[in-house]
């Protein structure tokens, strides 16, 4: 079955932002303008006709600006060692996420990119500034247009002791595998939107764990396809990066879709190989597999713990029927 129109619309309006933000970047010669969670915004704030995340429009702003500054004064924060920055990095994230009430997890991936990739330029934290603020405003005007439906902001009731658990549990999965990563020099097996989609399968609702088969195979395919565009447009036919990275959006973004998988974090693994040196183009999907997959078990992991302790737990009854036998 193919798109409507107002999808289409939705869709192409993607594909355009993330265009002009490679060309831009291309232009300019700034590749630290290449923000490739912004694939990931578009895919839940425009393509999807429910928003994944609990935030409104000022939360968004506000978080994705500060995480992308902070994350930028991490990476020129020399002669600190790489796991210290992502440690310091997801406890901001999950704290800021904690007391905002919200579930802006794009905000993992704004502040550790830099940190992965090294950036050393102000550049970043005002490109995502402005890419953000663009896909905001293009979501309103799809709503003024009534191509998408309005969305009220609910906060997240959470308590202090399940933020923690859930929080210690990200930050143990992510450094176990940053360590291998390092060890091996294969950063990318952390790649900032894994850890988002880590985050993301740490909900007992979420994808990761209820469908974890179609979640690995769309986060597969959208880094295949933004390498081979990489390679093949870019590498060996000398196209612009523009047009690679266009071709990879679009495909990443239609394939999520006829899959009925719109994972925003797979979205965004699409548009990251161009922002990556062509000489580990190539390797960058295995890396992405990798790391997905070693995610993806540690969540459905601790989804049988939690609901294996649900079971067994005693209900307040019967804890009180305890209490009054001899």
């Amino acid at each position: 079955m193919l798109p409507d129109i107002k999808t289409n619309i939705r869709i192409i309006s993607s594909v355009l932002i993330v265009t002009i933000m490679v060309f831009a970047a291309e232009i300019l010669g700034e590749t630290e303008m290449i923000f490739p969670e912004i694939a990931a915004l578009c895919t839940g704030m425009l393509i999807s006709t429910k928003m994944p995340w609990k935030a409104d429009p000022i939360r968004m702003f506000v978080m994705m600006s500060l995480a992308s500054a902070a994350g930028y004064l991490l990476a020129i924060w020399y002669g600190v060692p790489l796991l210290i920055k992502i440690l310091l990095s997801l406890i901001i994230c999950l704290t800021a996420l904690h007391f905002t009430k919200c579930t802006m997890l794009p905000v993992i991936s704004a502040m550790i990119l830099p940190v992965l990739t090294n950036v050393n330029s102000l550049i970043y934290p005002i490109s995502v500034t402005i890419l953000t603020a663009a896909v905001i405003a293009v979501r309103e005007l799809f709503i003024k247009k009534n191509i998408l439906q309005r969305e009220n902001f609910s906060g997240r009731d959470e308590s202090k002791r399940d933020a923690l658990i859930r929080g210690l549990f990200i930050i143990s999965v992510t450094l176990a595998a940053a360590s291998a990563a390092v060890i091996l020099d294969r950063l990318f097996i952390v790649a900032p939107p894994l850890i988002v989609a880590l985050a993301e399968g740490s909900e007992s609702d979420s994808a990761v764990v209820s469908d974890p088969v179609k979640v690995f195979l769309a986060i597969a395919l959208s880094a295949v396809t933004g390498s081979c565009c990489r390679l093949v447009m870019c590498v060996l036919l000398g196209m612009p990066l523009t047009g690679g990275a266009m071709a990879a959006a679009a495909i990443s973004f239609y394939l999520l879709l006829f899959m009925k998988k719109l994972f925003p974090p797979a979205a965004a693994l699409g548009i990251l190989p161009f922002l990556l040196p062509a000489q580990i183009t190539g390797i960058y999907p295995f890396m992405v597999m990798a790391g997905a997959a070693f995610f993806i078990t540690a969540c459905h992991i601790s989804d049988r713990i939690k609901k294996s302790r649900a079971e067994t737990a005693p209900t307040v009854s019967e804890e009180r029927n305890d209490e009054i036998l001899p």
